[in-house]
């Protein structure tokens, strides 16, 4: 293995992510090459500074709850402003049936008005 295949290997390794033979072959490297083990020192000294509790900020108790509260409000707000998916169906179904109603409403059968437009069949559905 070259050094450029073991450092692209390096955080995979570490991580545990590579297969077995892969993993050896890693070793087998890092036992060699003492730039590639000092690559591995470095990386293994950043993963415990960034463990360590004390970079991270923990919020205020009032941040928290303000933060909270916040929250619960905009939820509600939503929760209010959606509208059921059942009413968008029925103002589907509603208006389909004003635009096949309307035609028909007013005039007689006999009437040419519109012939062409609605098949002869739909006549005898419409009361």
């Amino acid at each position: 293995m070259k050094c450029d295949d073991s450092r692209i290997y390096l955080s995979a390794y570490l991580d545990d992510e590579l297969d077995v033979a892969e993993s050896l072959r890693v070793q087998k490297h890092l036992a060699e090459c003492r730039e590639c083990r000092e690559a591995q020192d470095q990386q293994l000294a950043l993963r415990s500074a960034l463990r360590d509790p004390e970079l991270y900020a923990h919020p205020s108790a009032d941040l928290s709850k303000r933060l909270q509260a916040s929250l619960r409000r905009a939820a509600k707000e939503e929760a209010q402003s959606r509208r059921p998916a059942w009413t968008d169906l029925a103002a589907c179904r509603i208006a389909t049936w004003i635009l096949w109603m309307g035609p028909s409403r007013g005039r007689p059968r006999h009437c040419d008005y519109g012939r062409g437009l609605i098949p002869n069949e739909w006549y005898a559905i419409v009361p």
